[in-house]
């Protein structure tokens, strides 16, 4: 679906999705509760995006009995209980088929726990369907315990099969922090099943540390205990056992950073269902708007310094963010720079070629600078007027979402400060996060309407 927004100021309050991160967690753990007890697990404050319903779907192709029942403002409660260790249905040549989307959090935190299930009901051969560009992210700290393992793996195209998987033996796991924390997440919830103690030993910085945090605070919520020596050791007893607890998701920061830019851009939008507590990392964003508001004075209309010195933002561990980070940056016409931006290539576009390319189509003097480790993204504001990379019609500027859902709603924020129409391609892509976005965007004031670019 492409579509085409109308400049116009946003206006109103709404209830901001749950936290996607905090409820694939409680999915798993409410799903890991049935095996060792027989009563149902309630999750409520469910939004259904892509990426949930894939974490859903791979728990129910394990056997998870998963109801969803529709609640008050189009959230969902979620009901988990019961699993048939019989389970063969979804079986083809042996393989039981999991599909995880185009959602890496399902991907990485499923693998571990198919050592649990392996070992428990016998299911041993897996195929995991992926979408898009997934299996080019990293997995080789999985594959690398895998080796060890001798548990055999390949990709083939968008799937990964597995034959032979067998409960994990060892009884330490080195990781790599500098990758993704979703792989320490994942060993997390599988090896307090396991009948031995283990240890996963962190080498490197760990990044995205918040998003452990998250994990062992789910964890606790659930019942299962994990000793935290400074985030480079995590000891875990084995045969313990998740327990059955109702629990309710808070409000995702990660989307409500689009409605938080949009009001330092001007707009007025109350933002309802935040935690300020919350141990998410994407809560940022409060405080680097904060930053900018002290940097910056408003005068006649005009933005000045207060500093000479531009502002610096490490986005190392809060990737999902920068795209809209960068459209509050280019609001001012002194510089920024965001760094710690690598791992954005290898999200559901290559984020950064998205993020800038698009906004150098709005007039936005934005470019990425630097290789591999050091890469950044530099940012002066607005080009002059002749300058900008032009992709418009007679009175539209067109741009693309490459698909990646937070390049769509970053370019629907960046349209409320447009001089002209923006033409939105793919951007029903919101839908991997953040299902009723458009809803709630008309719901403010904004004016979309769907477009034929044909």
């Amino acid at each position: 679906m492409d579509i085409r927004i109308r400049p116009k100021k946003l206006c109103g309050s709404i209830n901001i999705p749950p936290s996607k991160s905090m409820a694939h967690r409680m999915i798993i753990c409410a799903s890991l509760a049935t095996l060792s007890c027989d009563h149902d697990t309630n999750i409520e404050n469910i939004a259904m995006s892509d990426d949930i319903l894939a974490t859903i779907g791979a728990m129910r192709s394990l056997g998870l009995e998963i109801e969803k029942d529709l609640l008050e403002g189009g959230r969902y409660r979620l009901k988990v209980s019961g699993i048939d260790g019989s389970r063969n249905d979804g079986l083809a040549d042996d393989y039981l088929t999991i599909d995880c989307g185009e959602s890496g959090s399902t991907l990485r935190f499923i693998i571990p726990i198919l050592s649990v299930f392996a070992k428990r009901y016998g299911l041993v051969n897996y195929r995991l369907d992926t979408r898009e560009r997934l299996l080019q992210r990293p997995l080789d700290p999985y594959f690398d315990i895998l080796d060890r393992e001798g548990i055999d793996y390949n990709i083939d195209g968008t799937s990964l099969y597995i034959r032979g998987m067998k409960g994990f033996s060892q009884s330490s796991y080195e990781i790599d922090g500098g990758i993704s924390s979703q792989f320490i997440s994942g060993l997390l919830f599988s090896l307090p099943l396991m009948d031995f103690d283990t240890d996963i030993v962190i080498k490197n910085r760990l990044e995205s540390r918040g998003y452990v945090d998250m994990t062992l605070d789910a964890l606790y919520k659930y019942g299962i205990e994990v000793e935290n020596i400074d985030y480079k050791t995590f000891k875990i007893k084995g045969n313990q056992s998740y327990k059955p607890v109702k629990a309710s998701v808070e409000g995702d920061y990660s989307q409500a950073a689009f409605f938080l830019v949009a009001n330092a851009l001007g707009n007025k939008v109350q933002i309802k269902g935040l935690d300020p507590g919350s141990l998410q990392l994407d809560k940022e964003i409060v405080d680097i708007i904060d930053r900018y508001d002290k940097y910056y004075c408003n005068e006649g209309g005009d933005r000045c310094i207060a500093s000479d010195l531009a502002i610096g933002i490490d986005a190392t561990n809060i990737p999902d963010i920068v795209p809209i980070m960068s459209l509050l940056a280019t609001n001012y016409k002194y510089p920024s720079k965001i760094s710690g931006v690598e791992r954005l290539r290898i999200k559901e576009s290559d984020r950064l070629q998205a993020t800038s390319s698009q906004l150098r189509i709005l007039g936005k003097d934005i470019e990425i600078i630097g290789e591999k480790e050091e890469t950044s993204l530099l940012i002066n504001g607005n080009l002059d007027r002749g300058n900008k990379d032009q992709s418009t019609g007679d009175d539209y500027y067109l741009v693309d979402s490459f698909k990646d859902h937070r390049i769509a709603m970053t370019l629907a924020i960046a349209a409320t400060v447009s001089d002209k129409d923006l033409v939105i391609k793919d951007a029903h892509v919101v839908s991997k996060s953040y299902p009723n976005f458009w809803d709630d965007y008309k719901k403010l004031g904004g004016e979309v309407y769907e477009f034929d670019l044909g």
